[in-house]
């Protein structure tokens, strides 16, 4: 008799923070999906970030892209920080990237231009205010 894997853990993982969430898998049709255990399946908003989303857009700090498949995946550095609209509308100039950015709440922003708005400041002058 054949052993099958008929549960497995996999993940969803948050676009935005690349958070990951476990969830149980079982196969309905009683096949082996071994090959699914520790794989993300989902991609999905985490609850901390959609929260932030309802409060401004949020931009994220990611390693400024090298290739192609750094842009469709960037390297997340880890800072996040929520801004007003006001604030995305004075900094892009592109209306067409403007209404993408304000459609979907998230900007990956590369560190060459989050030094260049000055975020690298504000979080400075935030941890020395803390």
């Amino acid at each position: 008799m054949e052993d099958k894997q008929i549960t497995a853990i996999v993940y969803s993982q948050c676009p935005v923070c690349a958070k990951k969430e476990a969830q149980a898998a079982i196969s309905k049709q009683l096949k082996d999906i071994s090959h699914m255990h520790n794989q993300v399946v989902e991609s999905r908003i985490c609850n901390s970030c959609e929260e932030m989303q309802k409060k401004g857009i949020v931009l994220v700090l990611v390693k400024d892209a090298k290739t192609e498949e750094d842009i469709k995946n960037p390297y997340r550095l880890g800072p996040i920080a929520v801004v007003t609209e006001e604030f995305i509308t004075k900094i892009i100039a592109n209306e067409a990237l403007l209404q993408y950015i304000l459609s979907t709440r998230v900007a990956f922003i590369p560190e060459s231009a989050w030094k260049m708005i000055g975020m690298d400041e504000i979080f400075e002058r935030a941890a020395t205010e803390n």
